[in-house]
């Protein structure tokens, strides 16, 4: 039960406060998590927020400042996120929350006791305060925000309220607590508006702990280090968070009012996890391999280089940036991260390796008015029309379990390239990030056109997994550089009873564009009754999650479910439920599969209410003897 302290409903003299020209504006600085705001006295903690016109530069100098709305500290600076608050459980909160945005309403949601059956909100008037009093609740990792434009839930405010938000982490109420980080995504998008002054220009900017790639912190561990890491989405759309290199562990996910811890047995090992708008996460993982690495959001639009700059249509010109670009030419959310070598530390050993040939070219024809972009494997690779006008040829890349490889891509196009092993543990200068994979000052370089790089690896495990480009241009992935990845184990490997789902494409509005397995009209399928298959589900479009149904007689049927990301799921997530998926950009999924009459099955991939492509699986009785 929220207690509304005596201060709750005071109106300073002046009503109505006087609007701030934006060059009297303070600049939002960037709030790195590490230190908690407010005074702790006992088992209390007291602190003063107030929200606040300001002006943010989430690429630092690189682009002129943005005018939004942020937190602050009673008589300190702004920041976005907004401050940390942190608390042990059981502990209270006493919150004064100042209102200073002009002409508003501030409405505040997640000071409340956690877990809670709904939310509740704190509406203070321009010029007013308010103090609430609430516990803290149960352990665990929560986002507090704010609105000036009265927007009922995260996705709908993407204003310059969209700023006011941030932490409210409570540690467990006794012993001591583990070293960790907490990154709080920010996302703003502005319309320009004609009625003011130039410059005035659209604005869609995104940020971890208030700054975007390549001004996000740098972290710096050392090989074996324990990581942990906490994630928090005050932002208006998903962000499936990819960890090259490595795989990490769920400790928990928050719905937004309650956060559920798992258990050992419950705990998930992912590459790649979708935060949805007001959810947070905890994760740990363990570096185990040193070099340069990346976390990152896997939809395009969050990652491009135009982010660093107004959008295209816009009245000002392009800014120099003063800094210049860094090599891989990516922006937005995005953390690099340096693992130093432990001491003692000595580098693979060569051995004997399997050559695999990888040619990259272009088809004759456009996709998404892009050139399209193809691969081919093996000495005699050639290039041609598939049997659809527009398809585009995905092969999937076979390598086998604990196999040491050496891939020789050869870039025929005439651009540079580069090649991302999406999910598979390998050394950082194989990663696929030109100019950031690889340690100190040996880091991998473009692939040249023409020119060829010879990639290493032994993968560890069997799965499905992903290649993709890494050159984050716009192009290269939309228009067909990208494929399945999957490494078999050599005791039940069985190409003929695995089915491979590897949704791509474009952007919305060409819904037609989302492609399975590289067409726009798959062929059909033949499988056999009582026959178990395994289904390998991946989603690797430009910008946008699918939903997959399989249904026969117009009813979803049944199937297991068996891995995420290529890691086998623990028991407690190994459920057979309705053949349905949801993946967002850089998810794979796994499940079994065993028909049990014949007749026609559907495989569907949905967007919104509309279905985008469409295959059938023709079931048929097994041959007598």
């Amino acid at each position: 039960m929220l207690r509304f302290g005596p201060r709750s409903f005071v109106v300073l003299a002046c009503v109505l406060l006087a609007a701030p020209s934006p060059a009297s504006l303070p600049e939002a600085a960037p709030n790195t998590n590490r230190k908690a705001a407010g005074r702790l006295s006992h088992d209390t903690l007291f602190v003063s927020l107030e929200a606040r016109p300001a002006l943010w530069r989430p690429d630092e100098q690189e682009s002129p400042p943005v005018e939004i709305q942020a937190f602050s500290e009673a008589g300190g600076a702004p920041s976005i996120p907004g401050p940390l608050l942190r608390v042990r459980e059981g502990a209270t909160i006493v919150a004064t929350i100042r209102n200073s945005v002009p002409d508003s309403t501030l409405v505040v949601h997640g000071f409340l006791p956690h877990p809670a059956a709904k939310d509740d909100t704190i509406q203070v008037k321009a010029g007013a305060e308010r103090t609430v009093t609430f516990s803290a609740g149960a352990k665990g990792t929560y986002a507090y925000w704010a609105t000036t434009t009265g927007a009922p839930t995260m996705v709908d405010r993407g204003g310059r309220d969209a700023t006011l938000g941030g932490a409210l982490v409570v540690d467990p109420a006794r012993g001591p607590i583990a070293e960790d980080r907490i990154f709080v995504i920010t996302q703003i998008d502005l319309d320009g508006d004609s009625t003011k002054p130039k410059p005035n220009y659209e604005r869609f900017q995104v940020a971890i702990n208030g700054r975007a790639w390549p001004h996000t912190e740098r972290l710096s561990y050392t090989q074996g280090d324990s990581v942990r890491m906490r994630w928090v989405n005050t932002g208006f759309e998903f962000h499936p968070m990819h960890l090259h290199g490595f795989y990490f562990r769920i400790d928990s996910r928050s719905g937004g009012l309650a956060d559920t811890l798992y258990s050992l047995a419950e705990r998930r090992m992912v590459v790649t996890e979708r935060i949805n708008p007001g959810t947070t996460m905890s994760m740990t993982w363990v570096p185990e391999r040193p070099g340069n690495w990346l976390m990152h959001c896997h939809i395009f639009a969050h990652v491009e280089p135009d982010l660093l700059y107004p959008f295209p249509g816009d009245t000002l010109p392009h800014f120099a940036s003063p800094t210049g670009m860094h090599p891989m030419a990516m922006s937005g959310l995005i953390l690099g991260i340096q693992v130093k070598p432990r001491a003692g530390y000595v580098a693979t050993a060569p051995v004997a390796r399997r050559t695999v040939r990888m040619v990259i070219g272009h088809l004759p024809f456009l996709v998404d008015a892009s050139p399209a972009i193809s691969v081919a494997f093996g000495d005699t690779a050639t290039f041609g029309r598939t049997s659809g006008p527009h398809d585009v040829p995905v092969p999937t890349l076979y390598l086998t379990k604990d196999e040491p490889v050496r891939i020789w891509v050869v870039n025929h196009l005439p651009t540079p390239t580069a090649v991302h092993w999406h999910g598979i543990e390998l050394e950082s200068y194989y990663d696929g990030v030109p100019g950031w994979s690889g340690m100190g000052k040996h880091l991998e370089p473009m692939i040249a056109a023409g020119d060829s790089f010879e990639v290493q690896m032994t993968p560890p495990r069997a799965g499905t997994f992903i290649y993709h480009s890494h050159m984050e241009n716009g192009h290269d992935l939309a228009a067909g550089l990208y494929g399945a990845l999957v490494v078999q184990d050599p005791a039940t490997r069985d190409t003929a009873k695995e089915i491979i789902l590897l949704a791509g494409g474009g952007d919305p509005p060409l819904y037609r564009s989302v492609y399975l397995n590289g067409s726009l009209t798959p062929a059909p399928r033949a499988l056999t009754v009582g026959v178990t298959y395994r289904v390998r589900a991946i989603d690797i479009a430009e910008n946008f999650g699918v939903n997959g149904v399989l249904t026969h007689s117009a009813r979803p049927v049944q199937w297991k479910r068996v891995a995420k990301d290529g890691f086998d799921l623990p028991e407690t997530a190994r459920t057979t439920g309705d053949a349905a998926f949801t993946l967002m950009v850089g998810e794979t999924a796994d499940f079994e599969f065993t028909p049990t009459q014949p007749g026609d099955y559907f495989l569907e991939l949905v967007r919104g209410t509309g279905v985008v492509n469409r295959q059938l699986w023709r079931v048929s009785a097994p041959k007598k003897p």
